[in-house]
């Protein structure tokens, strides 16, 4: 995946320690007075693609170079429990639209102050969690375990440079999420719209009949997060209801009746690949 100086900037973070690997045209550009302080075993490393080289580094080269857009194949802590950075596609949309319907991401800390970094989707079914689970090690070659929760199954990751991409980069909130949550700026054809939205449906929403007719809706606490969702289903000319309000379950809902929009919806969605 290709980020831009900004994003990488963006990792901070945790900026000490943040570890990328990239491609040879921009580690052939390392000079000793960008990376003082390190040494020459270091640098030939990183010039060689052996070890990852630190973000703070990264930056510093690329600013001096003016290159404005880098891609990244792997992000780790340290150079260790490294996770792949995949390129932009489908199957991550669907990923990011789960994640944003039935998932969080999480710090904790256990009692000796240690913080565990986490990403946590819960699934109705185990079926559905095993999905899932293949679905990110596809994408980040780390699949994480499924605990069984209260009338669900939990995938847990435990990856601390996962945590932090998927916060600095696609804005995903760490924690309480409704609040902040919103559309991630970089989910922009169609194809990734549709994906993201089924991957929302297929977590936080629902076909039902009514009046013999096939409907679909989606719920969430936030309004402006659902808000975002309308301007997406709208951008692919797929007509839904503005977002209401529910007050008797304190949350947003957007839905669908109409026959021509629930089947366009179904007919989008219905050969999709993950």
């Amino acid at each position: 995946m290709e980020l831009t100086l900004e994003e990488l900037n963006n990792l901070k973070y945790d900026y000490k320690s943040l570890c990328v690997e990239t491609e040879s045209f921009i580690l052939d550009k390392i000079k000793p007075s960008l990376v003082q302080g390190v040494s020459s075993r270091t640098t030939y490393y990183w010039k060689n693609g052996e070890k990852p080289i630190q973000v703070k580094y990264l930056i510093d080269l690329c600013k001096e170079n003016k290159i404005i857009n880098i891609p990244v194949k792997t992000i780790s802590v340290n150079g260790g429990n490294k996770i792949d950075i995949p390129k932009q596609n489908n199957s991550f949309a669907y990923f990011l639209g789960i994640l944003l319907g039935d998932g969080c991401l999480m710090i904790s800390k256990d009692k000796g102050r240690k913080k565990s970094y986490a990403l946590q989707i819960s699934a109705n079914k185990k079926r559905f969690a095993n999905k899932i689970q293949n679905i990110a090690k596809n994408l980040f070659g780390i699949s994480g375990s499924i605990y069984p929760g209260e009338g669900c199954y939990n995938l847990c990751i435990y990856s601390k440079a996962l945590v932090l991409f998927l916060n600095s980069v696609y804005d995903i909130p760490i924690g309480v999420k409704y609040c902040t949550i919103k559309v991630p700026s970089k989910i922009k054809t169609k194809e990734e719209i549709i994906y993201f939205l089924k991957g929302m449906i297929d977590t936080d929403g629902n076909f039902y009949l009514h009046k013999n007719k096939t409907c679909f809706q989606l719920r969430q606490k936030s309004g402006d997060f659902l808000n975002g969702i309308y301007d997406l289903f709208h951008q692919i000319d797929i007509p839904v209801n503005r977002p209401y309000y529910d007050k008797a379950n304190n949350s947003w809902v957007i839905w669908a009746s109409k026959t021509s929009v629930v089947d366009k919806f179904i007919n989008e969605t219905s050969a999709l690949k993950h």
